[in-house]
């Protein structure tokens, strides 16, 4: 450098944030050591430099690069940070002894100090400090407190502050050296960029939150939805439309000794406000689904006090699906869920997929409401899995679908497991047809509604939901499995008397929360013994009828918005209140097997690998015995361990032990007159003994 009444004259642009630097150097020797210090002399200026003479060239420089559209990031923080002037220089102090650890101590002991403190920073840089009495000088301190403490969180919880010197860390360094976009940032922050692996956040979220960011007040705006519903991408596209970057920081459950009463991970939180304020960009929080309810009301007004004075917008991401309510005066805006046409789209571009049949793609579209980040982790774990020498199947995606989603219905519900299928479902041509029907209704559902437009037309209800009635054993289980199976869906069954409670407001609970749970996966849901609660409505004479009536209602109404399949069965039908009827798309009666129906059951319940003996005849069973088709099953099956106990073929007397066996149970005898034709075997089968027969 050379003298500056030559060589750097009042309108000549800084060449870099190091040439800035330089001159608030030479600024802070003038005033620590005077003109004629050799530190002066060895940045090649002649003795005799004015203080004053710098603060003006400075002050005329910082303006006319500020007009040139170069502003030096010292400058930049320091006018984002807020406070006085003298802030400034107090930053390129700190910032030096920083740089140049020596500089601390010879700057102390040309005063005659230990160290400097801000008391003394504010003394020495203000140029009316020196006449300051001790209460002005303190009072200006204060004022300056809340710029110091966002570039300095450690001062946050310190009461007297003048006497203490901040350490300036690496990050903060960075930011006013320039450098700040090489440096990485601090903790666990990070960029929100875009990228090929980008999902494209909803057209309609990005212009929402572009016009809250521009017509609304400052205020906490909370997206929440599922994991990998878009929340970041949104907060991304709609900080870069207003040209800025968002800073992300997921918060974490305190560790032993971390915790805080006041503000949950408030260091961190603080590090965030102080990157976004310094940097221009705009803070995001996620991981809030990880804190409790109590803590997240402290934090929430903790982050009002120390944000919104520097932002006009701090996005808090939570990933949940239910409502939350842990921020009052927020604005909430949750996620929109990805249309089927949206998902089947996503599945088809997933790469490693190409082989599975375009079919099978959208039935998995249609059966799990997947957020777009969820579609991409089950695609590259199915790839994973397969290997690279094997293409993914379509069973593969369906079981990493269901593992993804944690299997939720754990709970009031009991997951049925078979392999029935169309096959094994013996009834009427035209009641299979209307099965089938259900089935089909589920795939073809994103034409309907969405491609057709019929969702306009029917807000609420896109889900199947179907109501089997029938004597017991005639079936209605059997159809729920096959239905599931043929949509490769996981069936869980509900007993409506378990979801019921003795306390108030707990079955309404309880059926919510099954019907939340299932929406993650669009499970089948089968409702058995639907009776129990879908009862004729009383006239609400006391409150147990009244919230009978209540019950009811909601479940009936949780059905009708579930967008999967619910399925309800009845062996009462006649206790069922008839104005719920018109609410269910599909209603099939279950009736008694007639004679061929049975005679298919008979023939298909014994597996091809069962001995039989030549006697056995199907059709004569059938004629014989009106049967409904569990009761058959349960013939054949103990009739095969009588047959396997005894060393043999699974034969005529053994079926009719199993007959008369399964008759006691309903407290009936079987007589010879039942038996028919085969009333032969009447005194053998009244004479069976297992042990007598074994000996």
């Amino acid at each position: 450098m050379f003298d500056p009444n030559r060589q750097f004259a009042g309108d000549r642009v800084f060449k870099g944030d190091s040439d800035y630097l330089e001159a608030l150097f030479v600024l802070m020797d003038l005033k620590l050591f005077g003109g004629a210090s050799p530190r002066l002399r060895y940045r090649g200026l002649s003795d005799g430099q004015k203080a004053e003479i710098w603060e003006e060239m400075i002050s005329s420089r910082t303006e006319t690069s500020l007009k040139a559209g170069f502003i030096p990031a010292l400058e930049n923080a320091a006018i984002r940070a807020g406070g006085p002037p003298v802030l400034r220089m107090c930053l390129a102090y700190l910032l030096r002894i920083a740089l140049e650890p020596g500089y601390e101590f010879d700057a102390a002991r040309e005063l005659g100090k230990e160290s400097l403190s801000l008391a003394d920073l504010f003394r020495l840089f203000d140029p009316s400090g020196e006449e300051r009495e001790a209460s002005d000088l303190f009072r200006s301190l204060q004022n300056a407190r809340e710029s110091l403490e966002l570039l300095f969180p450690q001062l946050r919880k310190r009461d007297m502050i003048n006497g203490l010197t901040p350490v300036m860390d690496e990050r903060l360094c960075a930011i006013l050296t320039g450098n700040a976009e090489q440096e990485r940032l601090p903790l666990e922050m990070r960029r929100l960029s875009g990228g090929e692996n980008a999902d494209a956040a909803d057209v309609h979220t990005i212009d929402l939150l572009r016009r809250r960011e521009a017509d609304m007040p400052p205020e906490l705006v909370v997206l929440w939805g599922p994991e990998g519903s878009g929340k970041e991408n949104a907060v991304r596209e709609a900080a870069e439309a207003a040209g800025k970057k968002a800073v992300l920081l997921p918060l974490k459950e305190p560790g032993p000794g971390e915790e805080d009463p006041d503000y949950p991970m408030y260091p961190d939180v603080l590090m965030l406000l102080r990157e976004c304020v310094l940097t221009g960009s705009v803070p995001v929080i996620s991981g809030l689904e990880k804190l409790p309810a109590r803590k997240l009301r402290r934090f929430s007004e903790k982050l009002r006090e120390k944000a919104l004075p520097y932002f006009h917008t701090v996005y808090l991401l939570k990933d949940t699906e239910e409502i939350p309510d842990d921020f009052p005066e927020a604005f909430y805006y949750r996620m929109p869920e990805l249309r089927t046409a949206d998902r089947i789209r996503l599945w088809t571009e997933q790469p490693g997929l190409e082989e599975v049949p375009e079919e099978s793609l959208t039935a998995l579209a249609n059966t799990f409401a997947l957020t777009a980040g969820q579609i991409k982790k089950a695609a590259l774990q199915a790839v994973r899995l397969s290997g690279p020498e094997h293409p993914v199947t379509e069973d593969l995606l369906y079981q990493v679908c269901y593992a993804l989603l944690g299997h939720p219905l754990r709970q009031h519900t009991q997951r049925i497991r078979s392999p029935f299928t169309w096959d094994d479902l013996k009834m009427a041509p035209a009641d299979k047809a209307l099965l089938m029907d259900l089935c089909r209704s589920v795939r073809n559902r994103h034409i309907v509604m969405q491609e057709w437009g019929f969702e306009r037309k029917v807000p609420y209800g896109s889900g199947i939901t179907g109501l089997f009635s029938g004597p017991p054993g005639t079936g209605k289980t059997m159809a729920a499995q096959v239905i599931a199976n043929e949509l490769h869906m996981e069936l869980y069954k509900i007993d409506l008397s378990q979801l019921i409670d003795k306390y108030v407001g707990e079955t309404e609970k309880n059926i919510r929360r099954v019907f939340d749970e299932a929406k993650k996966s669009n499970s089948v849901l089968f409702f058995d013994e639907a009776d129990a609660i879908f009862n004729k409505r009383l006239e609400a004479g006391n409150s147990n009828e009244r919230f009978a009536n209540i019950e009811s209602s909601l479940l009936l109404q949780c059905i009708e918005e579930y967008e999967g399949v619910a399925l309800l069965a009845t062996n009462n039908m006649a206790a069922i209140d008839a104005a719920f009827l018109r609410r269910f798309r599909y209603y099939l009666s279950f009736k008694e097997p007639d004679e061929a129906i049975r005679r298919e059951i008979w023939s298909s319940v014994f597996p091809k690998s069962a001995p039989l003996k030549d006697e056995v005849d199907f059709g004569e069973l059938a004629h014989i015995f009106s049967f409904t088709g569990a009761i058959i099953k349960n013939v054949a099956l103990q009739a095969a361990y009588l047959a396997a106990d005894r060393g043999s073929a699974i034969g005529l007397l053994e079926i009719m032990v199993a007959v008369r066996r399964e008759l006691e149970k309903n407290h009936r005898m079987l007589t010879r007159e039942e038996m028919g034709s085969l009333g032969y075997l009447f005194p053998e089968v009244n004479a069976w003994n297992r042990e007598t027969k074994r000996l």
